[in-house]
């Protein structure tokens, strides 16, 4: 791997988005249109797609103080509950979650954040492609998307509530 001036020489570019829309997965010699989002994010927006439920939430979690108060997310051990409100929820440690946590039903994974956070992004230059014509998130490709993060290594647990 490299660091990249443009595209053109490359078959995959991976590098953070100035307008902030996350990370941007470039295939082919196409310029900065990809894919976006191909983060633990964007990985619990796809997951929240595949629930299919229109009352659940996606939630991940990023570095920081856990919350007190809040909505009790629960995902397995050693994340556990995490308490907040949907999106982006601040945990310690080095482990992360990502899910979709619907009223009976969620789908969840928790793994090394360093380890989640390059899945997610190599999972995005799995779905990228030339055909692309504008920046493309990653839960339109959720299904691929989740296929290419499984297959890396990342494991989606499903949850149900009696």
């Amino acid at each position: 791997m490299h660091r990249a001036s443009a595209s053109s020489s490359d078959d995959i570019v991976v590098d953070p988005d100035p307008d902030d829309a996350g990370i941007v997965v470039v295939a082919g010699s196409s310029d900065r249109v990809g894919i976006i989002q191909a983060s633990p994010e964007g990985l619990a927006q796809c997951l929240l797609r595949k629930l299919k439920d229109p009352l659940a939430q996606a939630v991940w979690t990023s570095p920081g103080s856990p919350r007190r108060r809040g909505l009790p997310f629960v995902f397995p051990r050693p994340v556990g509950i995490v308490r907040g409100t949907p999106g982006e929820l601040p945990v310690g440690g080095p482990f992360a979650g990502v899910g979709a946590f619907g009223a009976r039903r969620s789908l969840v994974c928790v793994d090394d954040r360093r380890f989640m956070e390059a899945v997610c992004m190599a999972a995005g230059a799995a779905v990228a492609s030339t055909s692309l014509t504008r920046p493309t998130p990653v839960w339109e490709h959720a299904d691929e998307y989740i296929g290419a993060c499984e297959e890396l290594g990342l494991v989606v647990a499903e949850a149900v509530s009696p």
